[in-house]
């Protein structure tokens, strides 16, 4: 992980090199927004099936590791990373908590912030995740592994954990609060809907969402593929130690449907 001298480093040159030279922009921008754990690396990497899309992963993702979380000139940054890519569409994974945890109190608030990318052209491509249990236990898992995604050439050792109660609560709300976040900042702005569960779950729907997202960016279908494999399994009881205190808790709570998808 780089230092916080060194991403603050990175940044400025950035922004140097933007105001020295201006450089073209793609004809087609977009905007992967998402939640973690929600399934946006593997729509990435779908996406970057396609020979004129190059969708990066995080931009913001080395200043959420700092203490100092904030980009100072975010539209720069964006549009820097936008212009030096050779494919003629752009896009990039943006978490809706980044939006809110990176921009300087100088800046606009984070709904004026995505408006004015979406009138600069930038085209939205919102993915959440429905079943917030599942969600929170991929999440508490990753960090447990310290493992975030598994390819087909490289498999992630299972082992079943314990998570606790407590643990897991917060990490639901944290989750549904990113909800409402993400409801907020899209409440005036056009995007493509999409969702996890119904969308991406199964490999069988991806060439149809991939299909959907090739004509909202009005291109030609190309066939997909990934790399990545679904880590969690379909029962989660074999990945939890606890899973029976874990389900007598939730039943008694507003998440008890979760238990049953």
């Amino acid at each position: 992980m780089k230092s916080n001298i060194a991403v603050k480093t990175d940044e400025f040159y950035t922004y140097l090199r933007r105001w020295i030279k201006r450089y073209d922009l793609p004809q087609q921008k977009f905007i992967l927004l998402g939640h973690y754990r929600a399934g946006t690396t593997l729509l990435t990497d779908l996406l970057n099936s396609h020979p004129q899309i190059r969708c990066d992963g995080e931009l913001f993702l080395p200043f959420v590791k700092l203490d100092y979380r904030k980009v100072l000139f975010p539209h720069v940054y964006i549009n820097y990373h936008a212009s030096k890519k050779k494919q003629p569409i752009y896009g990039f994974d943006l978490k809706v908590i980044q939006v809110f945890e990176t921009l300087p109190q100088f800046q606009e608030s984070p709904e004026c912030f995505l408006q004015k990318l979406h009138q600069e052209g930038w085209k939205i491509i919102y993915l959440k995740r429905l079943n917030l249990l599942r969600q929170s236990i991929s999440n508490l898992m990753a960090r447990s592994r310290n493992e975030w995604h598994e390819k087909k050439d490289k498999l992630i050792q299972r082992q079943s954990v314990v998570i606790e109660v407590e643990k897991l609560m917060a990490e639901i709300e944290y989750h549904e609060d990113n909800l409402q976040k993400a409801s907020a900042l899209l409440k005036d702005i056009p995007h493509l809907d999409l969702t996890y569960e119904s969308d991406l779950l199964d490999s069988e729907n991806h060439q149809k969402t991939l299909d959907q997202i090739f004509s909202y960016l009005e291109i030609e279908s190309v066939p997909v593929k990934s790399k990545h494999r679904k880590v969690a399994r379909e029962n989660i009881a074999r990945d939890l130690k606890n899973y029976e205190e874990i389900e007598a808790f939730l039943s008694q709570t507003q998440y008890a449907t979760f238990l049953e998808t």
